[in-house]
């Protein structure tokens, strides 16, 4: 089976960078300090990071996924729009799990796992709600 359209490879990275929302928050249960410190500034700091993300992620997704999914509705076999497509899904899941790094991140400088879980949720959300789901495998 011929997997020109990169899905295949796409799910796999989907799955991996799942998983790895998950080993950040198993590291930073393990690894983190026992005794919270107020982390306050640095959670706000990071929740403003953390929203910039967000932001920059749907723009990316706005500006190349969405653009690139017209190009091939119209022109399945357009190679150049479904590279496009293929790396605007990449930036997107990137940006997504760079929440749960900013999780791990606070959770290592002090935070506790309540003040870090929004962190991981936010990243284990966006990675589903952008879950590959084959949409030109069979275009391509």
């Amino acid at each position: 089976m011929d997997d020109t359209s990169g899905i295949g490879s796409l799910r796999i990275l989907h799955v991996a960078l799942l998983a790895s929302v998950l080993l950040f928050a198993l590291i930073g249960e393990q690894l983190g300090p026992t005794e919270p410190r107020d982390v306050t500034v640095i959670r706000l700091v990071l929740t403003l990071v953390a929203l910039l993300e967000v932001g920059v992620a749907m723009f990316f997704r706005k500006r190349m996924v969405q653009q690139a999914e017209e190009m091939l509705a119209r022109e399945a076999s357009n190679a150049e729009a479904l590279k496009k497509w293929r790396a605007g899904k990449m930036v997107s899941y990137a940006l997504a799990e760079s929440l749960g790094v900013l999780g791990l991140a606070l959770r290592m400088m002090g935070g506790t796992l309540t003040e870090a879980a929004p962190f991981y949720a936010g990243a284990i959300v966006l990675l589903l709600l952008w879950a590959p789901r084959g949409e030109f495998a069979r275009q391509a």
